[in-house]
């Protein structure tokens, strides 16, 4: 698919994420959603997101990954032609 450029090469962005804050759930085999959304908005990871993103012009298109259905929808709002998928 990449080769007969149906689809680009993948590239990977990772960016620092402080952990200090989340809590396990009651299982302990994850953390909690809120303390995963609330170090989210405490990092203001959405606005870093927007900035990466107006500085990715020549982009066609892109992946973002966030902790919910909500921000997916919130960011969609803030980012021109985008849009949250999930499911």
């Amino acid at each position: 698919m990449v080769k007969n450029k149906f689809w680009c090469d993948i590239e990977y962005e990772t960016h620092k994420f402080s952990e200090n804050g989340l809590n396990y759930n009651t299982t302990k085999s994850d953390f909690t959603d809120s303390s995963i959304q609330e170090n989210y908005d405490n990092q203001d990871l959405g606005g870093k997101v927007i900035t990466r993103l107006n500085n990715l012009s020549d982009r066609k298109s892109i992946l973002v990954f966030v902790p919910s259905v909500a921000e997916a929808k919130r960011l969609s709002k803030l980012i021109p032609d985008s849009v949250a998928v999930y499911g």
